[in-house]
């Protein structure tokens, strides 16, 4: 699960604070990953305004799986909205799907980093490999929820005919 938040330290305070999560990891002073088990994150915040619920994640076994699942989704109009790629931080695979009519993304992963018992948090540097080491960094309608950057990526998406007019 991925949230924006106008403060990151508070919220991330009371998960690990009242809930028992653990940092995983930083990235500068702009997100925080929480953990409760090997895996790298369930939880993950990124300072950003207007406060907002951005993504809820579903891990899938391989890329194998993950191009049956694209393909899937590709043929009942839903597109990607940034990736695949594969995250610096936590080191998955990944692919995120608009889901317009709820202001929602969701997020296909597999592959995410296991973390060992003695994990101490680590501190990224905000850079393009941190979030993408395959490529590009994600558009600028992906923190986005408004009807202008859904139209715009639909817009962009029938100029290459990958979606019906």
């Amino acid at each position: 699960m991925n949230v924006l938040s106008e403060d990151v330290q508070r919220l991330s305070r009371f998960y690990v604070d009242d809930l028992g999560f653990r940092v995983t990891d930083y990235l500068g002073d702009e997100g925080i990953w929480l953990h409760l088990n090997a895996d790298h994150h369930v939880h993950a915040m990124v300072q950003k305004s207007p406060t907002h619920f951005h993504h809820f994640a579903l891990e899938l076994a391989d890329i194998g799986e993950m191009r049956v699942a694209l393909d899937h989704l590709a043929k009942h109009g839903r597109w990607v909205v940034w990736g695949p790629g594969r995250h610096g931080v936590a080191a998955s695979l990944f692919a995120y799907i608009r889901i317009p009519e709820d202001d929602l993304i969701v997020e296909l992963y597999a592959d995410m980093e296991q973390l060992r018992l003695d994990h101490k948090p680590r501190d990224w540097e905000d850079t393009p490999h941190s979030s993408n080491v395959w490529g590009t960094l994600p558009p600028r309608t992906y923190f986005r929820f408004d009807e202008e950057a859904i139209e715009i990526e639909r817009g962009q998406l029938q100029a290459l005919g990958r979606l019906p007019d």
